[in-house]
């Protein structure tokens, strides 16, 4: 998630990589990297929630399209996390997360040395919103390497228009979720007033 609703991550026009120095990917990669997101949806469907958090810490996997896994603003813990700050943790972690320019920025939650080794376990709930903002932010990646939207193009523009919302990569985003079964939670349907359109 962006700090600001301001600046899309889908980019406009086909010279970007040059731009940005990294070199142009052929398709076998970028058809890798695209495996590789789906495969880490498919453990969040699965439930295996701490495996996909790994999976898309994978820095080689990154690198392998010329992007790279970066730290943003993580959290310290010096106790286990209270099940009535879950909300807040994850909108923190949504908050501080980013990805764009070749960097994927995620976010963490930290356990301090003294909490004890027993204790240093996120509640599951914690555990699947970390998961899908991780994928969240893989799938920016990967609207940015290829200049394309996840869904169809028409389809975001409609809804763009019927439902006054932008821009056109987060509501592209939104309807990924809907249409391939991802958990969608509060934080994500607030964002960009995806709730105007994802709401049953």
């Amino acid at each position: 998630m962006k700090n600001s609703q301001e600046n899309p991550k889908m980019p406009q026009g086909e010279a970007s990589d040059h731009e940005r120095g990294r070199p142009e990917l052929s398709a076998e990669l970028i058809g890798a990297f695209k495996e590789y997101i789906h495969n880490g949806e498919a453990l969040i469907k699965e439930g295996k929630y701490t495996e996909a958090i790994t999976h898309f810490m994978n820095s080689a996997e990154a690198e392998k399209v010329g992007w790279e896994i970066t730290p943003a603003r993580s959290f310290l813990l010096a106790k286990k996390v209270p099940l009535d700050k879950i909300g807040d943790y994850a909108f923190q972690i949504s908050a501080n997360s980013s990805s764009q320019g070749g960097r994927i920025n995620l976010s963490m939650i930290i356990f301090a040395d003294s909490v004890p080794q027993q204790e240093r376990v996120l509640p599951i709930e914690l555990q699947e919103q970390i998961a899908v903002i991780y994928l969240e932010e893989w799938l920016h990646a990967l609207q940015e390497i290829t200049g394309k939207p996840l869904t169809d193009k028409n389809m975001v523009r409609k809804t763009m228009e019927e439902f006054d919302v932008g821009p056109e990569s987060e509501v592209d985003m939104g309807l990924y979720f809907k249409q391939n079964g991802i958990p969608i939670s509060p934080i994500f349907l607030e964002a960009y007033s995806r709730e105007k359109y994802l709401k049953d």
